[in-house]
């Protein structure tokens, strides 16, 4: 074998070795925004269980569901802020953004929101005045961090 020939070989296997070395890094980061996420998710189902029975059975709140619906309130706040800053992924957010605008429209969120301070939520009002994604990162960047 000639030197060009070997040098070929060795740069074909280096090459291929840093492909399947960025593809690892890249489905090890989305796995730890899946994990990141799951923290979120178990978040929420805590807070849905908080619920009276009377409001998770028939739609009727009582005024100790408020603090449930403060509480929801902060946590899309946090998932919003989390999704500006790159930590939650395209397809979770598609979801989770809907979801945001269905349910902190929905009685009691809405109300809790309206009688809130105007400095309090305010990532949540924009998101839901614009509905624009808070992430403002290419979808190339996006890509490249696993989201």
């Amino acid at each position: 074998m000639t030197v060009s020939v070997l040098s070929l070989i060795v740069q074909t296997i280096t090459l291929i070795a840093i492909f399947i070395g960025g593809w690892q890094l890249l489905v090890q980061n989305r796995q730890i925004h899946r994990d990141f996420e799951s923290i979120y998710v178990q978040r929420y189902w805590t807070i849905m269980d908080r619920r009276s029975t009377k409001w998770a059975l028939k739609g009727q709140y009582d005024v100790e569901d408020r603090v449930v619906a403060r509480q929801y309130l902060l946590l899309c706040e946090d998932e919003i802020d989390l999704r500006a800053r790159g930590r939650i992924t395209d397809a979770t957010w598609a979801f989770w953004g809907d979801a945001i605008l269905t349910q902190a429209r929905a009685a009691p969120y809405a109300a809790e929101l309206t009688s809130s301070g105007p400095d309090e939520y305010p990532g949540l009002r924009a998101f839901l005045e614009s509905k624009d994604d808070p992430i403002h990162h290419e979808l190339l960047w996006r890509r490249s961090h696993g989201l």
